[in-house]
């Protein structure tokens, strides 16, 4: 009787060690899993904070083009400014104009495009006379060729592979997403492709 009792008692305590061992291996287990999980919880936060980070400067890159300002203002230097923005959005930024600029001869309803210099003259200063032989011959240049970013229907229409539909897109992609920041981007407008843009490359500008 007592041996049979000794022998249950032994049983009993192999049982008891048993459980108690799956008891903390799954213990173990789930603790493990979750320091997993936690991990992978934090990559993605880094992850997630990187592509913000990204994506936010991206934004900025495709909102944003650079000026230079220059002459009678009283912050001149370069400006990162929206491509939608005028000449006096510019200026406002700028601290305004020192009390010789001249006014007259300032369009501040005029259409800022990527890069551009902008110089604001004073008063008895005529921009024209101010200009080097090499950038009057510049100037006459360009006149000749079409501005994507200012012309209108009928300008448009004038370029080789554009009608009227590929024109009122230009005005359009121009309307939502604001100037063109090179030539090329011309192709973003639907219609627009590799062939279209060899024929016309050399006939438009963007300033």
């Amino acid at each position: 009787m007592i041996k049979l009792l000794s022998k249950y008692k032994i049983i009993f305590v192999l049982i008891l060690l048993s459980v108690t061992g799956l008891l903390l291996m799954n213990q173990q287990s789930n603790q493990e899993t979750i320091q997993i999980i936690d991990q992978v919880d934090s990559a993605s936060v880094v992850s997630q904070e990187e592509s913000i980070k990204d994506g936010t400067q991206l934004v900025d890159e495709e909102v944003s083009v650079p000026i230079y300002l220059c002459g009678a203002v009283i912050n001149p230097g370069v400006y990162y400014i929206e491509k939608t923005a005028i000449l006096k959005d510019v200026l406002e930024i700028a601290g305004g104009l020192i009390d010789e600029a001249d006014l007259n001869q300032l369009n501040l309803a005029e259409p800022i495009y990527a890069h551009q210099k902008i110089y604001i003259p004073k008063i008895g200063e005529e921009i024209d006379k101010m200009l080097s032989s090499y950038e009057n011959e510049e100037r006459t240049q360009k006149s000749s060729l079409i501005n994507i970013n200012r012309a209108n229907e009928s300008e448009l229409i004038t370029l080789p592979g554009i009608g009227e539909v590929k024109a009122q897109q230009i005005i359009l992609y121009r309307e939502q997403s604001g100037f063109f920041t090179s030539k090329e981007s011309i192709k973003n407008v639907p219609g627009i492709g590799d062939k279209v843009y060899e024929g016309l490359q050399e006939l438009i500008t963007i300033e």
